[in-house]
């Protein structure tokens, strides 16, 4: 409920808790960045559960994208770049219903 109402160091916390109930959970680490990432704090800690959500589920377009909006509110321009280009690549192939060629996907070292 917070996260809805934009009281994103709130839902940030909310996030930390669900995290430490269950460490697999994906969209929980992908929230918790973006709560950070809005609430503009800790930005160290967006970049690393950003990552982790990935880790998790590294072709989910959504968690990919949180974490090219945390690197680059970190300043690290160039491996959104290589993220953004993952993104692009899994909706082209998702457009064509194929998979994502192995080049690519190893091109961001994930």
């Amino acid at each position: 409920l917070a996260m809805r109402g934009k009281r994103w160091e709130v839902a940030a916390g909310e996030f930390a808790y669900a995290i430490l109930q269950d460490t697999t959970s994906a969209v929980a680490y992908n929230n918790r960045a973006w709560c950070l990432l809005k609430a503009g704090r800790d930005m160290r800690d967006a970049e690393r559960t950003a990552r982790k959500a990935v880790a998790l589920e590294p072709e989910n377009l959504d968690y990919l994208d949180t974490l090219v909006e945390v690197l680059k509110a970190r300043g690290k321009a160039a491996e959104a770049e290589l993220f953004q280009a993952r993104i692009d690549s899994l909706h082209h192939a998702a457009a064509r219903g194929s998979a994502v060629p192995p080049a690519v996907a190893d091109s961001t070292g994930r």
